[in-house]
């Protein structure tokens, strides 16, 4: 059964999206990878390989349903940071556009009665669940470190994070 317009139209957005998210965790972890913080930096390098499994789980997708992917350029983000707490913050924002953007796939997925598609990506939102509390779980770490030696500690258990 072929998707509808609506719902192809906004899987191809969420597949843009996660595109854009990974190479928006490339650049995050760049600002640790200057730094003395390889477990951050093996950390979002973890989470941009994520970003960019999600975006072929959803070019699949529209190709399983006899869709296509629209390719569109990816902007090279433009933030400047000066702290590790600023760089995890926007990660988490990230995860939360991605939550807010599934979650309208969703609405509509129910609007267009599309239980096919309900069903296939019924994971997603737990997923996304998973990623905004890690991301929490590390601002709260950041926020307990006592100065740049308490970072280092936190690096860390970050870095044991990511060989999980």
């Amino acid at each position: 059964m072929k998707l509808s317009t609506k719902i192809e139209n906004a899987i191809v957005d969420c597949f843009h999206h996660e595109m854009e998210n990974w190479y928006s965790y490339l650049t995050l972890a760049q600002w640790f990878d200057l730094r003395p913080f390889p477990g951050f930096s093996a950390f979002l390098h973890a989470q941009a390989l994520d970003e960019l499994q999600h975006a072929q789980m959803w070019y699949h997708y529209l190709i399983e349903r006899g869709s296509q992917a629209t390719f569109r350029d990816i902007t090279a983000p433009k933030w400047t940071f000066d702290t590790a707490r600023q760089v995890i913050e926007k990660a988490l924002e990230l995860e939360e556009q991605t939550t807010a953007r599934i979650g309208k796939l969703f609405d509509l997925i129910e609007d267009e009665r599309d239980h096919l598609t309900g069903a296939s990506l019924s994971n997603l939102l737990t997923n996304q669940t998973a990623e905004m509390k890690t991301m929490q779980g590390m601002l709260d770490l950041i926020d307990m470190a006592d100065g740049p030696t308490g970072l280092i500690t936190v690096d860390k258990e970050v870095r044991g994070m990511s060989a999980k």
